[in-house]
């Protein structure tokens, strides 16, 4: 069985950039990224 999981990052992750930081701790969990999107509101 698959299991999916969202991750959103906070306006104020993005300004500090931890963004690569993220993603890097995601991939250690061996989650595989299929998708990364960045939305402006």
């Amino acid at each position: 069985m698959n299991k999916q999981v969202l991750v959103i990052i906070k306006p104020d992750g993005l300004k500090k950039s931890l963004t690569g930081n993220i993603l890097t701790r995601l991939s250690e969990t061996k989650l595989e990224i299929v998708a990364c999107k960045i939305v402006r509101v």
